[in-house]
């Protein structure tokens, strides 16, 4: 004689939610495997699929999971100003300060990669060239690349700065106003005030070239140009300097 078991209704919804989840625990992808991206933070100036940029207070931070590990991870980048501006890439940001100076508002340079590495701290926003020293102004445009930065005064002075050290000079395109004389880790690439600084700013373009380099570091070459009225094209600077040391790779 067969005998057939019998379950009580309630027994067997029990029985068919703990099949189900036994299921969906071999299925489920482990916790791990969940996506990992920087939270969203008020404050945002910049914001990309593995990067944010924003400030809190008198502070400016950075967010990325451009890491080794693939974990966001979080960096002080330096201070922020109520009246500053940054620009940034997934892996760079350029920033400017505001600071009344004799009842004048001006701006200081800052730049780094979204891990808290500076390049520039406070720099003003004209430096020194073979024209005379380092100068306070405010700035109309702020530009960026990979461990470069650039900007173009409200009086239409054009700057490169480099990330890395150089023992080069940096190297004129076309005709400019002056020599080109580094200052540091910026340059004066030349002033233009017979051109409008919005007119100006919108014509510039910053770029670079790598030679050989890998993680642990190499040459790059960054290149700032615009074209000022009148001109027959771009001019600008061109200068080589060291490249980025991933510090997760390379033991130095």
């Amino acid at each position: 004689m067969t005998v057939t078991a019998r379950l009580h209704p309630r027994h067997a919804v029990a029985a068919l939610l703990i099949l189900c989840a036994a299921l969906g625990a071999l299925t489920a992808p482990p916790a791990d495997a969940a996506p990992r991206k920087c939270k969203a933070r008020a404050g945002t100036v910049y914001k990309d699929g593995s990067t944010r940029i924003w400030h809190e207070r008198r502070t400016l931070f950075a967010c990325t999971t451009n890491t080794f590990s693939g974990k966001p991870r979080t960096a002080r980048m330096g201070p922020w100003t109520s009246g500053g501006r940054a620009v940034a890439n997934g892996s760079y940001v350029t920033w400017s300060t505001r600071r009344n100076i004799d009842g004048t508002q001006v701006d200081r340079m800052w730049a780094g990669s979204v891990d808290g590495r500076r390049f520039l701290s406070g720099a003003r926003a004209i430096p020194a060239s073979g024209t005379g020293p380092a100068q306070e102004g405010p700035v109309q445009r702020l530009l960026v690349t990979d461990y470069g930065a650039g900007w173009v005064t409200t009086t239409s002075d054009v700057v490169l700065a480099i990330g890395g050290f150089s023992d080069t000079e940096p190297a004129s395109i076309g005709a400019l106003p002056a020599p080109l004389v580094a200052s540091g880790q910026t340059v004066l690439v030349g002033s233009f005030p017979g051109t409008p600084a919005a007119q100006l700013a919108a014509t510039a373009r910053l770029s670079y070239e790598t030679g050989e380099m890998d993680d642990c570091g190499g040459s790059m070459t960054h290149m700032l140009l615009v074209t000022p009225s009148g001109a027959a094209g771009p001019v600008g600077a061109r200068w080589s300097g060291g490249a980025p040391i991933s510090p997760e790779i390379c033991n130095v």
